[in-house]
């Protein structure tokens, strides 16, 4: 099969880019947020942890 029958050329690649975000933007900005909270916890469970081992040492 050639690059043209699977629409693998650069064209055809941005076309199914441009299509599957606007199809899907919803679900995208969704994980979005998730991410955004999940490293947000991770941040402050980082703190409390470092803070926790600093505790220990004094």
């Amino acid at each position: 099969m050639s690059i043209s029958i699977l629409k693998l050329g650069t064209t055809g690649i941005k076309d199914s880019f441009k299509w599957y975000v606007r199809e899907h933007s919803g679900e995208i900005a969704i994980i979005g947020i998730m991410v955004g909270i999940g490293i947000g916890v991770a941040l402050l469970a980082t703190g409390d942890i470092s803070e926790a081992f600093a505790g220990r040492r004094r």
